[in-house]
């Protein structure tokens, strides 16, 4: 299971609550996490990276070292590139009949997260329509 956002921002001792939720509901898999800031959770099954969602080079170093992925949840940086380049690079990596979860879409319409007007380009919810029109 992977999670892009740990949470706690640039606190390195907060964060990882869903983590370790993950890691109770989840009782036998390994959790991993991603995090543009620096986090200490040091528990048994929790492996924090710390990387940029929008860098390619690094989810592939990533998704190389953890394997195929049964469930990814991107609660990320919301930002529409971001989500474009972490679902581009890890959506392959995810297993036959694994989930693959965009949380926060509704950032999409918030200029604070590169989003505006429905029928931006590069937001996620234009990633979601494409994928949807590709489907049809």
């Amino acid at each position: 299971m992977l999670e892009i956002g740990v949470g706690g921002e640039e606190k390195p001792n907060a964060g990882g609550g869903s983590l370790r939720m993950w890691k109770r509901y989840l009782p036998h898999a390994q959790i991993y996490g991603i995090d543009i800031h620096k986090k200490n959770i040091h528990e048994p099954r929790i492996t924090v990276f710390q990387g940029s969602q929008g860098d390619p080079e690094f989810l592939e170093e990533v998704a190389a070292r953890i394997g195929p992925i049964d469930l990814l949840i991107d609660d990320g940086s919301h930002i529409g590139d971001h989500i474009h380049v972490s679902f581009e690079t890890l959506f392959p990596k995810v297993s036959p009949g694994g989930l693959y979860a965009i949380e926060e879409l509704h950032t999409s319409y918030l200029s604070k997260y590169a989003g505006g007007a429905p029928g931006l380009p590069g937001t996620g919810i234009a990633l979601i329509k494409s994928l949807i029109d590709g489907m049809h």
